[in-house]
């Protein structure tokens, strides 16, 4: 990507980098590129409203990639949005209960 002269630091209208778009469609191949290969920080990382990575993936339901990042990448599981929801409130408001479940049982919210 860098040496056709992508500039890894744009974002879109809302705000979204491409480490979160790439959460955002649940690509999680592209996701562990960006985090290895081009040092994107998951826990700095913020797109529209503020949400991280983690959070992004709670409100979208992507349960393997939430294990992932958290276990693989060491996503905060502390962070909060700009509205001061954190992954289990996210979870919540999209109707995901499987993802719920996994936040409750293997990381204790």
């Amino acid at each position: 990507v860098n040496e056709h002269g992508a500039d890894l630091s744009s974002q879109d209208d809302d705000g979204d980098d491409a480490l979160i778009l790439s959460v955002y469609g649940d690509h999680k191949e592209l996701v562990r590129v960006l985090i290895k290969e081009f040092h994107f920080n998951v826990n700095t990382s913020r797109g529209k409203g503020g949400r991280t990575p983690l959070l992004e993936a709670c409100l979208r339901g992507h349960t393997k990639l939430v294990r992932e990042l958290v276990n693989e990448h060491g996503a905060d599981l502390t962070s909060k949005d700009d509205d001061g929801d954190d992954a289990l409130m996210l979870a919540v408001y999209g109707g995901h209960k499987d993802l719920v479940r996994v936040l409750i049982k293997e990381f204790h919210f």
